[in-house]
Order: C-alpha cells, then structure tokens, then sequence
C-alpha cells in the first residue's frame, strides 16, 4: 500500500498554500512595496480584470448548458452555498457580536457569500466515487453566479446589520464590481467565441495564470493594510475566529451530507454535495473582496485571514474524508 503522504506529494499538492504564505511573509518584510507597485489601486484593479476575463475564457457555456437535466441536486447545492449558508453565518453572528470585534463578523459575512471551489472540489469528488459531472456543472455554475450574488448578498448582510450606511454605497460598490468582473467575463465569453478551437492551449493554463495573479492580490491587500504597520497583537485576535471558522466548516460538513440523504439522493449526489456545498473559493473570493472593499483596507485586511485560513483547512478535511470513503467503494 502507497502511503498516504509524501514529501513530494505534499508540496506538489499543497503549492498554491506555500505561495499563499510567500506572499504573506514578502508583506511583511516589503510593505512598501505594496503601495509603489500598486498606486491608487490600479494595479489590483487591473489584475482582477485579467483574472476574470482569464475566467470567461476558460468557461465552457456547453458544458452548463448540457449538466442542467439533474435539476434536484443543483437546486439543493446551489441553496445551500447561496442560501444555508449566509443564513448560518447571519444567526450566529447574532452571539458572536458580543464576543468578537465587528470586522470579524463581516469578515464570516464576506466568507459566507462566496460561490464553492471548482478544482478541489471535482477532484475531490472523483478520488470518493461521486457524481463528478454534477460537481463540476454546480460549482462552474456557482462561480458564474457568485459574480452577481456574492456581492448581493454581502450587501444585504452589512446593510442589514448596519455596517453599510446607505444604499448609494452599495450601489456603487455593485457598479465598480460589473466593471471589473462582469464584463471582463463577457469579453472573455465573446473571445472564447470567435477565437473557437484555437483558444483551447491557452485556456489550459488559465488556472495556473489566475494562481499566480490571487498570490499578487494577497501581497497587495496585506502590504497596504500594514502602511503603516499593525501591532502585532492582530495575531493573536485570531485564534477564536478561526476556531470558530474550523468548527462551523465540520459542521456545515454533516448538513450538506445529512440533508442530501435526508432528502433521498444516491450515494454520488451525496458526496457531490458534500464537496460542493460546504466549500469556499479562494481564487475568486480574494479578487471579489480586493474590489468589494477597495475603499476599506482595513476591513479588507480583516476578511483574508478566514479565507486564507478557510480554504486551506477545508482542503486537509476533504483530503481526509476522500481517503475515508474511496472512489473503490462505489
């Protein structure tokens, strides 16, 4: 029997993790550097642009329109990203205001509204013999979604509990939001289009592009949040958030798999719902926050840290669960 780990395929596997920290520590150490690369947030803006024309791209409208037979099982994960669980995260926050600093709780809001993952969560579904096809359809269609109700429902959230105060912030956070995302993914579409075929070896590698391009918007959000720098007793604030974020992910586990089989649906539509319900995407939640709160660093250098934290512990749980129930079993 292979182990279950290797130091090879450890760092192979967790590569995108030790950028994530790369480019913290380089924040830390070049804070400056931050702010003369990045005037006026320009830079960022561009690079959120490019990474969401990279998606439009990328993104096979065949494939959405040829995975919508299963109806059932896409309402079901659909609700329970969109739906469940800003809904978890609107209730408890009703207890955790007394205990925990404000920008905590719209950092979970900022957490809640974000679509699923879309490459962890296929594989991952694929190692546990699920209904890869209904993965991939839902988070594709969770991603495209999420360019307008992640917002949406962010806005709804800290209006709703008073941190927005009007709805002229709102509307034109919304509108800076369309013009840094929505259309690049139109124009992406439209290149996909035209270009047919030939746009396919560059498409490949779009993921690996996008990657590269979230470490650099991780560097800038951090770098500018500490101009000038915070104390470092920010650190250890951290601890109960996370805590709490560790718990509720384990938590959100059992609904997913517990309401699909609750409601009747097979053995792979469980696991599909299991892997796509509960998780988080780092590759689109840093560029929608980055603009989201581009006029509130401070509030932006609050809501990273939980989904740093967020997805990379949502990662050793699936690695674990998908080595429990192996695809052999199905």
């Amino acid at each position: 029997m292979r182990p279950l780990f290797s130091s090879a395929r450890l760092v192979r596997d967790n590569l995108f993790i030790l950028g994530i920290l790369a480019a913290v520590a380089a924040a830390f150490l070049f804070p400056q550097w931050g702010k003369r690369l990045n005037p006026s947030s320009l830079t960022t803006s561009l690079i959120v642009a490019v990474i969401f024309f990279n998606s439009g791209l990328s993104l096979r409208s065949e494939s959405i329109v040829s995975g919508l037979k299963d109806l059932r099982l896409h309402l079901y994960i659909q609700s329970f990203i969109f739906l469940l669980i800003p809904l978890f995260f609107l209730l408890t926050s009703l207890a955790l205001k007394r205990v925990l600093a404000k920008e905590f709780i719209i950092a979970f809001f900022a957490l809640s509204c974000l679509p699923t993952t879309i490459s962890s969560s296929i594989v991952m579904t694929q190692r546990s013999g699920g209904n890869v096809a209904g993965t991939m359809f839902n988070s594709m269609i969770a991603n495209l979604l999420g360019i307008f109700l992640s917002p949406l429902l962010l806005s709804l959230l800290l209006f709703g509990s008073g941190d927005l105060p009007s709805s002229t912030h709102i509307l034109r956070t919304l509108r800076n939001l369309a013009l840094t995302m929505l259309v690049p993914v139109v124009f992406g579409q439209l290149a996909r289009f035209f270009a047919g075929n030939r746009v396919e070896g560059y498409a490949g590698r779009t993921s690996k592009i996008n990657s590269f391009f979230v470490l650099l918007l991780v560097f800038f959000a951090i770098a500018q949040a500490l101009n000038p720098p915070a104390g470092g007793g920010q650190l250890l604030r951290l601890g109960p958030p996370l805590l709490f974020l560790a718990l509720s992910h384990l938590l959100l586990l059992g609904l997913a798999y517990g309401g699909a089989w609750s409601l009747g649906f097979s053995r792979p539509d469980r696991i599909s719902a299991l892997y796509a319900g509960p998780q988080k995407t780092i590759a689109m939640g840093i560029p929608l926050l980055t603009t989201y709160f581009a006029q509130a660093p401070a509030l932006l250098a609050a809501a990273l840290p939980p989904l740093l934290f967020y997805h990379a512990w949502q990662l050793l749980v699936a690695s674990v669960i998908s080595s429990l129930i192996p695809a052999k079993k199905v």
